[in-house]
């Protein structure tokens, strides 16, 4: 398929370790993880969207249609260093997507998402599901990108 003239295409920045396998602790099922490291990439590569990949063990085979959540908090929304919530039951914040898991084994499991991002903040994931928990050694990267002009 042929990208019209005007059309737009992704340019992918620097990949950013959101967490890495070897600091990431076990996320219990309906629980949030802890911040991710906080990035600061929308002002300075223009970037408005990004490319989100999970890749994560978990204790047992989830349920048919569980996921791992992905939410966003975003971090000096006044300019003055005022933060957004933490994101929580009652305070969920910025949902930014989900990552379907595969119902037919434990190990291993991966998922990618786009969503839209704030210039900064930082990343937490929720174990949506009720049976299973992350264990330690999730990674979550982040690919920060623009839409340019092809």
């Amino acid at each position: 398929m042929a990208l019209a003239a005007d059309s737009g295409i992704y340019n992918f920045g620097t990949q950013v370790v959101l967490f890495n396998s070897a600091t990431s602790v076990l996320v219990a099922s309906g629980l949030y993880s802890g911040a991710s490291a906080v990035t600061a990439v929308g002002d300075s590569e223009s970037a408005s969207i990004a490319k989100f990949v999970y890749n994560g063990p978990l204790d047992i085979a989830p349920d048919a249609q569980d996921c791992v959540h992905l939410f966003e908090r975003a971090r000096n929304i006044d300019g003055a260093g005022n933060h957004a919530n933490v994101p929580s039951d009652t305070y969920p914040d910025k949902y930014l997507g989900s990552f379907l898991l595969d119902d037919s084994a434990a190990t291993p499991q991966s998922g990618v998402l786009m969503a839209s991002i704030q210039p900064e903040a930082e990343y937490y994931i929720q174990a949506g599901t009720v049976t299973a928990n992350i264990l330690a050694g999730y990674e979550l990267l982040m690919y920060p990108a623009a839409i340019q002009p092809k």
